[in-house]
């Protein structure tokens, strides 16, 4: 079918390459993306000039200037979503929608990134113009979406800068101008916002989260509240107040409430917005900073550099599991959270590979140890199955297009391929070609199950709490601490449980019960301290389930306890005292796994538990002051003064869970590059591994042989894929009612609500199985657990064929 035709050699996949040939072949697809582009750093170097500051401190400051002028309560913040909220402004929403959808294909498939250099700059620019101009007209209903994509031009034009007008300028020059730019634009920022914030005469008390500032904001959004619900006009005090008056049907109470959150998210986007673009130069520079100290010339430099790459991995990675730590107190600001973590890992990624050349990958692992395991870990099935987790549909979308890119090229006489696919197109299908499908969708399987058992824990652990905070809410502060540590040890001791929940369980108790007696900074003192004595006890119990766990050699081989990074962390938590490796992996690791792994790897206790007790800074006192800050919030009469408090602490446990993570990912790293030599050695105490893993050996080999693609029946490759599509699918169910204003699969639910309380008071009507909605809340869990019984029958099926094949031969 295509327009002109000829005869190329055909791309067949290799099942041979190593980790580096294949990061090479995963460099060279993105690479595709900038075919003809100088690559920094492969021509003659100079130094910056004042005229690279000055659009340097332009790509920084213009787009952060700009956010806030046009989305703050600084500028025209409220103006500006109050113009967006009419349905006709929806409705054209949906084209730009559509524009910003199509227009990219359009590009690809007219292979706009090999434009010279002006048009090739226009098309992006008008690509970002589409995007921004969605952005903006679906301000009303996703308030944050402005912010972000206005903002964004700060790190893609850097990153556009660095690649085509500054690839000659020395890389330790153009981050240490980046660093400078981006700290004197910071300085700007809070130059203007911190005066305007104390001396503007908006309220009378300023721009400060008072009383008087929310009546003006109200008066401010009477336009917004005249479009926001589409059936009337809203009115703050008798729709969205204390005092509203709620509809007897419930579907309109829930839509009015849903609308009333909205606009509510607007008066926080349009006060945080100068703080978020605070935020955003300060990781710029920090960036900056980092990346100046490095030379990417030398190998050290590039050891470094993927050093520094593999603990902010680490870093992002456990950010979004410490989104459950905002989740307890905030869901906007969990799923801002989220939204950022998803973005920082997509940045990471794609600068890492613009960044490095494959070659400094071969001699950065040929000289670090770490590296070897590194790239070797890139290519275990584990890495591939959450690539397929997460962009699974963006796979065949991007096929498919490449198909129509190929005929297009030909109709253009571009190409004289008879071939059906473009040369990265064949590349990426020899990739998929030879991966093990058998592996890498049993590993997506487990994954989303993990997954679900984590959120699902979260629903269930507010449920139980709601109910006992009812419970006990007359009981005496004394008798009250002893059965909250009951309840938390009891909790703690349930792998799905985060122990966020419990923390801000015990400032709400606490907190509420305090507020009448000893005062609400005592009680805060008081429950914190309940809860690190909490910690400890359940930490024991936990490692003594580890420790039983331990003395059977096959869990010993499951958590890798021959392994040299296994090895490693265990002489750093071995180490006598409170280093700063044993204290972040204690601290900065999940809760259950953390302590058990201990257990297993037979740590001592007291050592274990002397490096727990900063514990109490990074996460109990943070978390125990938002729980007691919610009732803060319910019971006083300037509520709303105390959010702006709670959502520092939620945001401050968060991000320090966030950096324990990378500062333990960093001493594991080190110790591995470091001792080695020592790590990898042979142990006595390993020999009963050794030996299970030798018996063992034919029964594992039987297994691979059964469980490879080619040799699944059409049946069992059937099983595997719907059990690993139905877990995919209650991902991202899970994950769409995470940032949804909207649940659409569980109601909101926090621990301060009452079960007994109508929904539009955020309660479940009586009954704790409301919780789920349908129908996505109550299939989800069905898909739930016909994945988890497809598992299972898959894996018992797959074992007895394996046997079957052990006696056959």
């Amino acid at each position: 079918m295509g327009c002109s035709s000829g005869k190329t050699a055909k791309v067949t996949p290799s099942t041979t390459a190593g980790p580096i040939e294949d990061l090479q072949g995963v460099h060279e697809i993105v690479e595709g993306a900038t075919a003809g582009v100088q690559v920094p750093g492969e021509t003659a170097e100079r130094s910056a000039r004042p005229v690279h500051y000055l659009v340097v401190f332009l790509s920084c400051s213009v787009p952060s200037a700009a956010t806030v002028l046009g989305l703050s309560l600084m500028g025209f913040g409220i103006q500006v979503y109050s113009e967006m909220a009419p349905h006709e402004i929806e409705r054209l929403s949906h084209v730009f929608s559509m524009l910003s959808i199509v227009y990219p294909v359009l590009l690809f498939l007219l292979d706009a990134h090999q434009l010279p250099g002006v048009p090739r700059s226009v098309a992006a620019a008008l690509l970002f113009a589409l995007v921004e101009a969605t952005a903006l007209l679906k301000g009303s209903m996703h308030p944050w979406a402005p912010v972000g994509c206005s903002l964004m031009p700060t790190p893609l034009a850097l990153m556009e800068i660095r690649r085509v007008w500054c690839h000659d300028i020395k890389r330790t020059s153009f981050y240490k101008m980046v660093c400078a730019c981006a700290s004197l634009t910071t300085l700007c920022l809070l130059l203007a916002w911190a005066p305007w914030t104390f001396l503007t005469n908006y309220s009378s008390t300023g721009a400060l989260w008072t009383a008087e500032t929310k009546t003006q904001l109200i008066r401010d959004s009477a336009k917004l509240y005249e479009h926001i619900y589409r059936e009337r006009t809203l009115d703050w005090a008798t729709d969205c107040g204390p005092s509203k008056e709620v509809p007897e049907d419930m579907d309109v109470a829930a839509e009015i409430m849903a609308a009333c959150t909205k606009a509510q998210t607007v008066w926080i986007v349009i006060l945080t917005v100068p703080f978020i673009a605070v935020l955003l130069q300060l990781l710029v520079a920090a960036f900056g900073f980092l990346r100046c100290r490095l030379d990417l010339d030398k190998e050290e430099g590039v050891v470094s550099f993927l050093h520094e790459f593999m603990v902010l991995l680490v870093g992002v990675l456990m950010g979004v599991y410490a989104t459950l730590y905002a989740a307890g107190a905030s869901t906007q600001l969990a799923s801002a959270f989220m939204a950022f973590f998803a973005m920082a890992m997509l940045a990471l990624m794609v600068y890492t590979l613009k960044e490095l050349r494959p070659n400094m990958l071969q001699k950065a692992s040929e000289r670090s140890a770490l590296l070897k395991y590194f790239a070797k870990g890139l290519q275990s099935d584990w890495v591939k199955a959450l690539a397929i987790g997460t962009i699974n549909l963006l796979i065949p979308a991007f096929l498919g297009l490449d198909v129509l890119r190929q005929q297009v090229r030909r109709c253009r006489g571009k190409s004289v391929d008879d071939e059906l696919q473009t040369q990265v197109g064949k590349r990426i299908m020899s990739e998929l070609r030879a991966w093990n499908w058998s592996g890498i969708l049993l590993k997506v399987v487990v994954i989303g199950e993990l997954f679900a058992c984590v959120v699902l824990g979260g629903k269930f652990a507010f449920v139980v709490f709601s109910w006992l905070n009812k419970l006990l809410a007359d009981v005496e502060l004394m008798t009250l601490g002893i059965i909250l540590a009951c309840v938390g040890c009891v909790m703690f001791l349930l792998p799905p449980v985060p122990g966020s929940a419990v923390y801000i369980f015990f400032g709400i108790v606490i907190g509420k019960n305090a507020q009448g007696n000893i005062g609400f900074w005592p009680g805060v003192g008081v429950g914190s301290l309940v809860g690190l004595a909490v910690k400890l006890l359940a930490s024991t119990g936990q490692y003594y389930i580890g420790h039983f766990l331990g003395k059977s050699v096959r869990v010993q081989k499951a958590v890798g306890g021959d392994t040299v990074p296994t090895r490693a962390v265990e002489k750093i938590l071995k180490h006598p005292g409170m280093k700063v490796g044993k204290v972040a992996i204690l601290v900065g690791g999940p809760d259950w796994p953390t302590s058990v792994i201990c257990g297993i790897l037979q740590v001592s206790v007291p050592q274990m538990l002397l490096g727990t007790l900063p514990v109490y800074f990074v996460s109990i006192a943070p978390q125990t002051l938002v729980g007691a800050l919610l009732t803060k919030e319910l019971g006083s009469n300037d509520a709303k003064m105390w959010v702006a408090l709670k959502t520092v602490a939620t945001g401050i446990a968060a991000l320090s869970q966030a950096a324990a993570c990378g500062v333990a990912a960093y001493a594991v790293m080190k110790t591995v590059e470091r001792d080695h030599v020592e790590l990898a050695q042979y142990r006595a105490d390993h020999q009963d591994i050794a030996e299970l893993t030798r018996r063992e050996a034919a029964f594992v080999d039987a297994l691979f042989e059964e469980t490879r693609w080619s040799a699944l029946s059409r049946q069992r490759r059937l099983v595997l894929s719907a059990a690993a599509l139905a877990h995919w699918a209650v991902a991202g169910l899970l994950l769409l009612d995470y940032t949804l204003l909207r649940p659409i699969c569980f109601r909101k639910f926090d621990m301060t609500a009452d079960i007994a309380a109508p929904f539009v008071d955020g309660g479940l009507d009586g009954n704790v199985l409301n919780i789920a909605l349908l129908p996505f809340g109550a299939g989800s869990l069905a898909l739930f657990f016909v994945g988890v019984l497809l598992h299972a029958c898959h894996i018992c099926d797959l074992r007895r064929a394996a046997k079957r094949r052990l006696e056959e031969s």
